[in-house]
């Protein structure tokens, strides 16, 4: 079987039950559309623990996030990145450009469904903590 991981993007601070919502639901929501693979959904902050030192700054960490490569099989860390919030920072802004640019799914939480990317746009560049907007397909 197949591997498809997701990285799963919310804002800091939002509370840990609206993220565990949000993870479940992407868990079944990819599981049931990719039945042939199993479906790994990493919380941001779990994987800033293991690897935001190890990159050395916000501008590597999001290179990897968004297109590192699991160098032992030659696949994608992340194969999509999915983000809780319509309102983004730099940091996952900048994720989310890399990913779209790699051709990885991105994808928005929005309520009980999931929304496609097309792609991110910058209402605030002073704002790093919201001052990005995801666009989604219509």
């Amino acid at each position: 079987m197949s591997e498809y991981n997701i990285f799963l993007a919310s804002p800091k601070g939002t509370p840990d039950a609206q993220i565990d919502l949000a993870f479940g639901l992407v868990e079944e929501k990819f599981s049931a559309a990719i039945p042939h693979a199993s479906v790994t959904v990493v919380r941001a902050k779990d994987e800033w623990e293991k690897s935001f030192t190890q990159c050395g700054g916000w501008d590597a960490w999001a290179k990897h996030v968004a297109t590192g490569i699991d160098y032992e099989y030659r696949t994608p860390l992340y194969n999509a990145v999915v983000c809780t919030a319509e309102s983004v920072g730099r940091a996952t802004a900048q994720i989310v450009e890399q990913a779209l640019s790699a051709r990885r799914m991105v994808a928005l939480v929005r309520g009980q469904e999931i929304a496609q990317v097309i792609a991110v746009e910058c209402t605030d560049s002073d704002n790093w903590q919201s001052g990005w907007r995801l666009n989604t397909s219509p």
